[in-house]
Parts: C-alpha cells; structure tokens; sequence
C-alpha cells in the first residue's frame, strides 16, 4: 500500500493559513491510513511552533497618526482640531488594549498547549497507534551527514542543517512501499529525478513528489475541499525562497566551487515533457529528467 509522508513546513502552515482550518486538517484525516512520519518531522514541528509563536508575540496593531501634511490644517479650526485629536487618542487606546489582548492570547497559546487546535490535533497523530513513526539512528545520521558533505540531495538552499539529509535516509531505511512526499520548501522537488532515481534504484518502488495536498488525495481517489486548494496555492511564498531556478521568471541560481549561490538573468524554457519552466542553461529537466541538449 502507498505511504505518504507529510513534511513539517505543511503541518507548520497551518498556523499561517487564512483558510478555514477545520477543512484542511479534515483532508489530512483522510489519507490518515497511509500516512507516516518521522521522528526528525515531529522534532521539527515542535521547534518551528516555538519560533512561530515567539515571533507572533512580537506582532502589534499599529497606532494611528495623523498625516503630517494634515496637521497645519487642524489649527484653522481649535475646536474641531481638538474633537479630531480627542478621536486619535480614543482610537489609539484602544489598539493598546486590543494588542494587550494578542500578546496575552499568544502567550497563552505559547504555553498551554492544550488550548492550540493545531498542536492538540498533531499529537493525536504521532499517539496514534496505526501510524507509522520511522525513527532515526547514529546510523541515519552519518549517512545524512556523508550525503550532505557529498552535495547530494535532498537539500536546503538556505540553511546548514541535515534536517532534509535525516529524513531522506530514515525513509530510506525504512520504507518498502510506494510513497508520496509533500513539501513546500522545494528541498525535495527542485530534486525530483535524482530522488524518484535514488528510490527506485534502493527500494525498487514508485515515488511522487508534490508540493500539494490535493494531489497526494487524488492518488488515493479522495477529493480536496475547496479551503485544501485555496490552502495548496499559498505554498508560493515559500516556493520563491527555495526554488529561484523553477520560477516562471527569468531569474535563476547557480552555485560556485566554495557553495555560495549568485543570481543571474538568463531566458527559461519550457520542457516539451512536462511542461514546467526551466532555466535555458540546463542539460536534464531537474522535474523529469527529460534530456534537453
């Protein structure tokens, strides 16, 4: 039976989502029988809650001020210029009290854990006894580490961590069946052939990679909601961080001899296979791995 593997940046959306969340975490619970996760997942999820949350702390209504070019003007009239200020500072009291209220409320959420939807939902998860929780060892991690002092993927652009490099070699180690990843950050998708490659050539099993959760219900003959779509095309965002080379501009990264990535404007095409937007400079589809040249 296909797996599938949900990686933590789309559990973490969650929190930032404007889409109704009661419809999203319903979607997830349908494909709750092929789900698994990993031990380095549910340490994630739990480490970028705690970011989240302190960096919710810090957000505030701004106050009102009136517009500079507006000020002289008041002057002409004391009394309406006094009525308007008075206004002001009604208006500004009153976001004092309503940011009170959010940096308590977030607070709260931060430590009573019990109170966040999101956080009580995901521990029903990982207690769950039908859902596979593959566990990482010494052993995983020297191989992620070796495979990310080799340059191979999956791998972050943006940071120094294994994180990707862990969970790669987990499922690796792991898994003997078809599995679906989803994933946001394009660690995964930027790699696409070279892991679909890897899979078959160690577990001899089909693999997809998607950035969608309506996909991966599609695989299994389930329908998205209308909120899981509207919630699959936020994933932009954090496509344009991670994935400079596939987007549908003209801008592309490329990497020197000491790692560090520089950007450079060079025409995309489109592959005639599958279609996406690729750097003209490219001799494989890194999405399908049609040869190009």
């Amino acid at each position: 039976m296909v797996k599938i593997l949900l990686d933590s940046n789309i559990y973490i959306a969650l929190y930032e989502t404007q889409r109704k969340k009661d419809s999203i975490i319903k979607d997830i619970e349908k494909i709750s029988e092929y789900l698994i996760i990993t031990d380095q997942i549910i340490n994630e999820f739990s480490r970028k809650r705690a970011e989240k949350l302190f960096l919710a702390k810090k957000c505030k209504c701004e106050k009102y001020i009136l517009p500079t070019n507006l000020t002289p003007y008041l002057a002409c009239n004391d009394k309406i210029g006094t009525d308007i200020n008075s206004d002001i500072k009604s208006i500004n009291e009153k976001i004092d009290v309503i940011n009170k209220k959010l940096l308590d409320f977030t607070k709260n959420l931060e430590a009573n854990k019990d109170i966040d939807i999101i956080y009580t939902w995901f521990k029903k998860i990982i207690d769950n006894k039908n859902i596979l929780i593959y566990k990482s060892s010494t052993d995983i991690f020297s191989k992620a580490h070796m495979r990310n002092l080799s340059g191979n993927p999956p791998k972050s652009l943006k940071t120094k961590t294994i994180c990707d490099e862990i969970i790669w070699e987990t499922i690796l180690a792991n898994i003997s069946d078809d599995l679906i990843i989803v994933s946001r950050d394009g660690t995964y998708s930027l790699y696409n052939y070279y892991l679909k490659a890897e899979f078959k050539e160690k577990v001899d099993k089909k693999l997809i990679i998607t950035e969608n959760l309506t996909d991966a219900l599609k695989e299994i003959k389930e329908k998205a909601s209308k909120e899981t779509e509207l919630f699959d095309k936020e994933s932009i965002s954090e496509e344009f961080i991670e994935r400079p080379i596939l987007l549908s501009g003209t801008i592309h990264a490329t990497s020197s001899a000491s790692g560090t990535l520089s950007f450079a404007t060079t025409p995309l095409i489109k592959c005639p296979k599958c279609e996406n937007m690729i750097s003209q400079s490219l001799e494989i589809c890194p999405i399908c791995g049609n040869k190009l040249l």
